[in-house]
């Protein structure tokens, strides 16, 4: 689907969008709102937003969506070495997720969820 219909968005090199791009991402995460472009002012129901970029902002015109990713982690580039290591190593059975923990993790996602959609 596309981000106004969406509750969960993964939005690449985020920190290379145009001003437009940028004021309606804003709209979206503060208000919750999405504006079409016909007038109409749509309701989104986007509970979390994933942001990825290969550079830190440097504008000031990025800090108010910067400020709005409340974690953030820095990943370092991974070496040639590495990503040959990376790309031909076999996961062992205590690193590959069984389907019993990744239902812990939305269980612990979506608890509380009804306390945020109605504050």
């Amino acid at each position: 689907g596309f981000l106004p219909t969406a509750s969960v968005a993964f939005l690449d090199e985020i920190f290379k969008a145009n001003s437009a791009i940028l004021n309606t991402l804003l709209t979206i995460l503060n208000e919750r709102k999405f504006d079409n472009g016909a007038g109409i002012r749509e309701d989104c129901p986007v509970r979390c937003v994933v942001g990825a970029s290969n550079e830190l902002p440097e504008d000031e015109e990025l800090d108010a969506l910067y400020d709005r990713f409340l974690l953030r982690k820095e990943v370092k580039a991974v070496s040639d070495d590495g990503l040959a290591q990376l790309l031909s190593s076999v996961p062992s059975d205590d690193e590959v997720p069984s389907r019993n923990n990744v239902d812990q993790c939305e269980t612990v996602f979506t608890d509380g969820l009804e306390e945020v959609s109605t504050s």
